[in-house]
């Protein structure tokens, strides 16, 4: 964005944050996404039903997933 001078002020931001889960939340989450929902019903409720099935050995509750938001503010130019 910097380069193609078609914005100023570009401005990033990076906030890290560790967010606690139960095992059916996270699998809740996880359906949520875009990418999950545009599946065929069937890939959508196999990729589910592993994640169930994994029941995340060898982790406990609760789930504590690593999140990076990045944040870009700029100017159009």
């Amino acid at each position: 964005m910097r380069e193609n001078g078609l914005f100023s002020q570009v401005e990033l931001g990076e906030y890290d944050e560790e967010i606690e889960f139960t095992i059916e939340k996270y699998l809740d989450l996880v359906s949520s996404y875009g990418w999950v929902q545009k599946l065929a019903e069937e890939k959508r409720n196999n990729l589910l039903d592993d994640l169930k099935k994994l029941k995340f050995k060898g982790y406990g509750e609760p789930l504590i997933i690593p999140y990076r938001y990045v944040m870009i503010l700029a100017r159009k130019s």
